[in-house]
């Protein structure tokens, strides 16, 4: 596997899981804030492309009720691959009567999540390739070569237009606006630093001196983000981190044929 790819399975893991666990809090499924998820790659295997990934909640360290998390990414990478693209994009009445869960369903419809879930998936490209994703209550996902085209199908799809409405996002890109007068400090940012600028809001208001500092910066950005005639609008961002430089940065297997 290419260390691209490698970084993308990464980062389509991370917001797989987040866009996730919005969805069971708006759901009132989990009693957390999507802020409170710590998300860590504990180890990679010798040899291999195995990952541990480690979710808990960093306020209380505990994990256990991030088990139904895991477990609900788990079910949607069994689901998707036992329908046609076509029924996934209308929520076929078969789909909805086999599946009768409504956090499911949504994710099943939810754009940047199908794009996150492709990332994961992607690199299995050969005859051979396979991924495998499983949680803490031994139930699991096998996506092979075949199976793993009706992701990018979905993907496919959904990049075509995105509908107005608010989605879960991890976006890196270049702060080029600060307002240190507004009450919760507004900022203007270019995701990669291309395109046109979008207003953002910290939930945690900085200070005065961290916010001159973030001018010119490029961070990666946690948050809820709004979208208007399919072009994105406003960033809540809930978490951020500052990065020197660009990078693209549960239980996850992908297992590759040679390539040397």
């Amino acid at each position: 596997m290419e260390i691209d790819s490698l970084a993308k399975e990464v980062q389509g893991l991370e917001t797989v899981l987040r866009i996730a666990l919005h969805s069971l809090i708006k759901n009132k499924r989990l009693n957390l804030k999507s802020g409170d998820l710590e998300i860590y790659v504990e180890a990679f295997e010798k040899g291999s492309f195995r990952k541990r990934i480690k979710v808990f909640n960093r306020t209380t360290k505990e994990y256990v009720p991030l088990v139904s998390l895991a477990t609900l990414v788990v079910l949607i990478f069994q689901t998707i691959p036992q329908y046609k693209t076509e029924e996934i994009k209308t929520l076929s009445p078969e789909l909805i009567a086999s599946v009768r869960d409504q956090v499911v369903l949504e994710l099943l419809q939810d754009k940047k999540f199908l794009g996150a879930a492709a990332d994961i998936v992607q690199p299995i490209s050969l005859g051979g390739d396979m991924c495998t994703l499983s949680s803490a209550v031994d139930n699991k996902a096998v996506i092979d070569s075949e199976t793993s085209k009706k992701f990018i199908n979905l993907t496919d799809s959904a990049e075509s237009s995105v509908d107005d409405g608010e989605y879960y996002e991890v976006l890196q890109g270049r702060i080029n606006r600060v307002d240190l007068d507004a009450s919760r400090r507004h900022i203007g940012f270019k995701v990669n630093s291309e395109g046109a600028t979008i207003d953002a809001t910290f939930q945690n208001k900085p200070s005065p001196e961290e916010m001159k500092s973030l001018l010119g910066e490029w961070v990666e950005i946690k948050g809820n983000v709004s979208y208007i005639g399919g072009q994105r609008s406003h960033v809540d961002i809930s978490e951020f981190n500052v990065i020197k430089q660009r990078q693209f940065d549960m239980h996850s297997d992908q297992s590759d044929n040679p390539k040397k």
